[in-house]
């Protein structure tokens, strides 16, 4: 028996949020526990004696994956459950959050493919960080995040970058 399909689009969505930010050599933390954040993003510095440790402030990470968010020209638009959407909204953290979010194809068959050359998670993630208020809408809110904001390890560096320097995000 299969998982769902909703656990199955979770999981490819940390998949490949944990390569993109592995590629841009930081961590990707998962929690275990769900509040509203799914994982963190931190840098990796070099210790003297060679070893690793993480450093700087990290990222907090709200996950979602859809099949149903529409892809304008200009824009990724996608209506989010009004409760995941303010507890961005409402997070008032030292620690930044942002959403990413993961477009997948709608038919499950075309999520992912692979052959001894490569594996491929098709369409795309984009970030977001909602500075709006808290919604009073009943059951969704639509987002529009620039399709320039695509979730790419230069995009993790460069977020990483703007929270070391105090820059909001």
């Amino acid at each position: 028996m299969a998982i769902p399909l909703d656990h199955m689009m979770e999981d490819l969505h940390e998949a490949y949020a944990s390569a993109v930010v592995a590629r841009a050599g930081a961590t990707f933390t998962l929690k275990r526990r769900e509040y509203g954040t799914d994982a963190f993003i931190q840098g990796v510095r070099v210790l003297p004696n060679g070893t690793y440790m993480p450093m700087g402030q990290p990222i907090a990470c709200q996950l979602k994956a859809t099949t149903t968010s529409v892809l304008e020209p200009d824009d990724v638009v996608y209506d989010m459950k009004v409760e995941a959407y303010n507890k961005l909204a409402r997070w008032d953290g030292a620690t930044p959050i942002i959403l990413i979010l993961f477009r997948l194809p709608e038919d499950p068959g075309e999520w992912l493919a692979l052959d001894e050359d490569q594996l491929l998670l098709k369409k795309c993630c984009y970030w977001a960080h909602i500075n709006d208020p808290p919604s009073d809408n009943m059951s969704s809110v639509r987002i529009r995040i620039p399709r320039t904001q695509a979730f790419t390890p230069d995009a993790v560096m460069e977020l990483l970058r703007k929270v070391k320097s105090g820059e909001k995000i």
